[in-house]
């Protein structure tokens, strides 16, 4: 469990950034490490998280962990609880919240898709350099999840960049061309008796990939989606309702889904 010590330490670190860099969610990296150029890496190991690289991690644990978008304490204590959860985490980028489940359950058993080779290979990296057994726990695939298979064209300039998307009309000047799959292929072979966590962060597709993904939503237990326009929300909810889950939480990003017992 992250220290009171150091969680105090890192809140402070953040909000003095945020003061001088003009305020905002990522004053951090607007003000010490864009316009300073400081090095992540002096930076003290995180628990769950180790040593920092890149300045992506630094501004996805702010906003998930620090910020508290992707947190919630009931989910949290529930997989820490479960023998080995089952969780499939739809746009892993560098990482950090595949070592997250980890650090809430060594145990756990982790489908993760992101649609960047370079993603998995940086990710695969830092997973094992702070927890080196749970790497053969990971089945990593790469491919573009939508509500059908075939292709799709990208365009991205760094790989790695949180914000790149399955669209071919994107700003960037390389471009790659992806299979594509739906959510409940991914899984055809390797179906649980329970999803415990489904994690959806692929930057406006969220709607495409759970409209594909009815068998997987059927055994999930929790679904966190990110949202990013009331279409995407409208349907995304729709998937969730349908398979049976309920909306119980909900912040600013993220919207947080749960199969509760039947009264």
């Amino acid at each position: 469990m992250m220290s009171k010590a150091l969680h105090a330490i890192w809140k402070w670190f953040f909000g003095a950034a945020a003061a001088l860099g003009g305020g905002g969610r990522r004053g951090l990296s607007a003000y010490l490490l864009n316009a300073c150029s400081l090095p992540v890496a002096w930076l003290p190991a995180l628990p769950g998280f180790g040593t920092l690289v890149r300045r992506d991690e630094l501004l996805n644990i702010q906003d998930n962990f620090f910020e508290g978008t992707l947190r919630f304490r009931e989910m949290e204590e529930a997989m820490r609880g479960t023998a080995e959860p089952f969780v499939l985490d739809l746009g892993v980028n560098v990482g950090v919240t595949v070592r997250w489940w980890f650090h809430l359950n060594p145990r756990a058993q982790v489908v993760a898709v992101d649609m960047m080779r370079e993603a998995h290979a940086f990710a695969q990296q830092r997973l094992a350099a702070v927890r080196a057994d749970a790497v053969a726990r990971v089945r990593w695939v790469e491919c573009v999840v939508s509500d059908e298979a075939g292709t799709t064209e990208v365009a991205f300039d760094d790989p790695l960049f949180g914000m790149n998307r399955a669209d071919a009309s994107a700003a960037g000047g390389s471009r790659r061309l992806l299979a594509s799959a739906t959510v409940d292929s991914l899984l055809a072979d390797q179906m649980p008796d329970e999803v415990f966590l489904c994690k959806v962060d692929i930057e406006g597709a969220g709607g495409r990939a759970l409209a594909g993904a009815s068998r997987v939503l059927a055994r999930t237990r929790f679904l966190v989606v990110e949202y990013h326009d009331p279409d995407e929300v409208a349907s995304m909810t729709r998937s969730a309702v349908a398979a049976g889950l309920d909306l119980v939480r909900a912040n600013p990003k993220m919207l947080f889904f749960e199969r509760r017992p039947a009264r």
